[in-house]
This record gives structure tokens, sequence and C-alpha cells, in this order.
């Protein structure tokens, strides 16, 4: 199906439009032109914002070099169907992660961060640690 500037452009070649006034002829003849002029501009305006957020992906892809803290995103929400594509973002190093509950305001969550001690977890609320197997635990307010 033909887009609507090339309808304009081939009624504005149409034999019948010789038998209009002359300002009419120039007036469709313009009107032509500029529709395909903008339809040009859309078109590579569309193509650099994709490569600029093929560029932009790429980045928040590699990340700072020195990361020890990811992001793990799936599949689902990196919008691809192959599940190798799961990916880990890095976020850098030392970055401290807030995990907040629905209704939670900033710094009322449970802040993680990796350090040289370990996993450092912090909240306004008393914590409790409770051992779920020899390689997990869960931490609940107290």
């Amino acid at each position: 199906m033909r887009t609507t500037t090339e309808k304009l452009l081939i009624k504005a070649k149409d034999a019948r439009l010789l038998n209009q006034p002359k300002w009419v002829q120039e007036l469709v003849h313009d009107l032509a032109r500029q529709a395909e002029r903008s339809e040009a501009a859309e078109q590579r305006m569309s193509e650099r914002l994709e490569k600029e957020m093929d560029a932009a992906r790429a980045l928040l892809n590699e990340g700072p070099k020195d990361s020890d803290t990811f992001l793990f995103l799936s599949s689902e929400l990196v919008n691809t169907t192959d599940e190798d594509e799961d990916a880990y973002r890095p976020l850098g190093s030392g970055v401290t992660v807030e995990f907040r509950q629905p209704g939670d305001m900033a710094a009322e969550g449970y802040a993680v961060r990796l350090n040289e001690k370990g996993l450092w977890v912090s909240g306004l609320n008393a914590l409790a640690v409770l051992p779920c197997s020899s390689t997990s635990v869960t931490i609940v307010r107290a």
C-alpha cells in the first residue's frame, strides 16, 4: 500500500491538474514537495534515533569494567525470546542497591552492598537472619 505522500505526489502529476488555475497547480506541487521532505526528514531522524538507542544499549550492557555489582534482567525484560540472552548488567563497584516493599519511601527498604568483609545489609528496623540452607539466608524485619 502506498503512503499518503506517494499518493499526493502521484496526484500532483495527474494530467487533470493541468486544467486547474496556475496557483492551484503550484500549491499542490509545493504541498507534495513539503510532504516528501518532511517524510524524508522523519526517516533520517528515526534512523538516527535507532543508532543512538543501539549505542546507549551497548554502553548499558558494557558498564564499568571493575563492577562487583550486577543487575540480572531475564529475557522477558530484555525483550528477547532467546533464553541465552539473559543479561547481567554491570552497575559498578561498591554500589549500594536498595530493595523496597510497596509503599516504602526512599531509605525505608533494605540497603545491600558488597564490601571487603562480605555482604552488608542495612534497614531502618531491626533485622533478623534466618538460615534457609547451607548456601542461603533470608533477612527479615524483626
